[in-house]
Order: structure tokens, then sequence, then C-alpha cells
């Protein structure tokens, strides 16, 4: 039985290889600022543009399900993750475009990622099938050619087309990444500090699930 749609439905993918907790501070912020009535995550199982992952499909979407525990209006899809084929971002919007018909689909990148989408596949697409949230640093701007910055707005009031439009919101630079966490987790002998640093950006329930399951050793 097809899930009922909600009316603005957020995706954001990533490879949460560790999920973070400057990940979930990002998808508070699109959920609050784009308006959202719920997010999905989307771990990718390849990614087009990045090399190969250090934890498992099966350790990251634990991972995740465990980050987004706290977040109401947050869940994760495994969509991805079930797939043998690498990750394209048209593809996994056609589906959640098929499983939720009546949904408006906002799909959020990073403002960096934005600005190199048209190398992306099939990026006509993408902004056929959905509205983009870009979540661009402060005082980091990307540069973007004049048919990408004709898509703009600057708030949800001028979200007036199902598809198409781009919506940038500034995110505030979050000193973290998944690279640094998993030098600290395989710091075995890094002591309080190490701790303290892994206990500040990792969701408890994550900490334990890596440290039982010794996804980084």
């Amino acid at each position: 039985m097809r899930q009922e749609s909600p009316k603005r439905l957020g995706i954001l993918g990533g490879t949460f290889d560790p999920i973070h907790l400057g990940h979930m501070k990002l998808a508070e912020l699109a959920v609050a600022q784009a308006e959202l009535d719920v997010l999905i995550l989307v771990p990718c199982h390849l990614p087009p543009h990045r090399d190969g992952m250090h934890a498992s499909p099966e350790d990251r979407f634990a991972m995740s399900r465990l980050a987004v525990s706290a977040y109401p209006g947050i869940s994760v899809s495994d969509y991805e993750l079930n797939k043998s084929s690498t990750s394209y971002t048209v593809e996994t919007l056609a589906h959640f475009h098929n499983e939720f018909p009546a949904s408006e689909l906002f799909f959020c990148l990073g403002g960096d990622s934005l600005a190199q989408i048209k190398n992306w596949h099939q990026w006509q697409g993408i902004l056929d099938l959905a509205n983009l949230v870009a979540l661009d640093r402060e005082h980091g701007h990307a540069e973007l050619d004049d048919e990408i910055m004709s898509r703009m707005i600057s708030s949800t009031g001028q979200v007036v087309k199902p598809a198409g439009q781009i919506l940038q919101l500034t995110a505030p630079r979050i000193n973290v990444s998944a690279s640094e966490i998993r030098r600290h987790l395989m710091n075995t002998g890094g002591g309080q500090d190490v701790d303290d640093y892994l206990q500040r950006w990792l969701h408890p329930d994550v900490l334990k699930y890596i440290k039982e399951h010794q996804v980084y050793a």
C-alpha cells in the first residue's frame, strides 16, 4: 500500500560514514527554514563522485536510524543502499516521486554541490522532479552560472512551482567532518580529548553502536 504523501517532502543524501550531529544540524535547518513536513535521509550505496565507503551499508543505515531517533519528522530510507548500481540523484527522486505522488519534493544539497550540479547525471531531470534547497555556508557562497542563478529564490513564500526552483539558505559553518571523526575513532590511545570530541559530535547511541560493532576498527 502506498504511503500517505506529506505536502512538502525533503530528501537529503549523503554517505553518512558516520552520520554526525553536524548532519543533523543541517537537517534541522532544512526542515525549519524550508518548512518541510518530512525529511528523509538517504545514505548512498555507490556515490558517483567519491571513493568507497569505510563502513558497510548495513552499519551506515543502522547508525543513521539511531541518529534520527530523537528528531520528529526526520527518517531514513535504505532505497539507495539496496541498489547494486551507482546512486544517481535523478533516480532517487523519481523513486520518491512515485512513492509520494502528491508531495512536492525538495532535494537538499550544499552550495558547493549546487555549483557543480551541471556535471551530475541527468541534472535537468533533477530540476524537473524537485525544487532544490541549497545549504550555503556563511561567508562562503559558491559561484553559480546565470542559468542556475535565474532559478534562485530566498524565501519559502516564493516557492510557486512544484519543481525547478532553488531555495537558498545560509547554514552556519560547522567545523566537523566524517573523515575527522573516523580519525578520532581510530586513535584508540587518544585519551580524554578524543572521547570529548566524539561525544560532542556523535549521538550517544551511534557512538555506542560504533564501539560495540567495531565499525572503524
